[in-house]
């Protein structure tokens, strides 16, 4: 079993080590999901490529959007727990889980709807708009189901 991390006390380079590594590797895992996506795209087709391309600013605001409830919610809790206010911070848990879930249907449904509108704003054509949209669809409903 791993030692509990404790902010207050451990040395900042070991609490740095254990967060840091972690995150690294999955930035890591998240460009080679990129570069292989790219790789089996241009097998397919240019226009393959150029969906993927056209589809990351959408993919990021869902990103951001995510991270963005993620630290709040992190910054929220800690500031509770620091103030040892643990039955606020167990209240704050469940209502941040209840915004997410409520977060990821509303970006869903408003990705799915708006996401060809988009596009054409982007310069797509048609075939464009197509293939961008089964990515977006994927992705969607990707980030829908690990929301849950």
């Amino acid at each position: 079993m791993s030692k509990a991390i404790n902010l207050t006390k451990d040395p900042i380079w070991s609490l740095l080590k254990k967060v840091t590594i972690p995150a690294s590797v999955g930035s890591l895992f998240q460009t080679f999901y990129n570069l292989v996506d790219t790789w089996f795209a241009g097998r397919i087709s240019a226009e393959a490529i150029s969906a993927i391309a056209k589809s990351f600013p959408i993919y990021f605001v869902i990103i951001a959007v995510g991270v963005g409830i993620g630290a709040a919610t992190n910054s929220c809790i800690g500031n509770l727990l620091g103030a040892k206010k643990i039955n606020k911070a167990s209240l704050f848990i469940a209502q941040s889980v209840i915004f997410a879930l409520v977060t990821s249907i509303v970006v869903t449904l408003f990705g799915l709807n708006a996401s060809d509108f988009l596009l054409g704003v982007m310069g797509s054509d048609a075939v464009g708009i197509a293939l961008t949209r089964e990515y977006l669809d994927i992705i969607f409903y990707g980030t829908f189901i690990v929301m849950i």
